[in-house]
């Protein structure tokens, strides 16, 4: 893999919450990380 393809881990781990014991990540946010529409997530 290239460089410029990867991701931050930073920025992965600053869009993760913990909700009631969970760690949960926005459905924008996965869209995001994948470049697809958020209603396909």
């Amino acid at each position: 893999m290239k460089s410029e393809n990867l991701i931050s881990l930073d920025l992965i781990e600053n869009q993760i919450y913990l909700i009631r014991g969970h760690k949960v990540m926005l459905s924008t946010n996965l869209a995001e990380l994948y470049e697809v529409e958020s209603q396909e997530v």
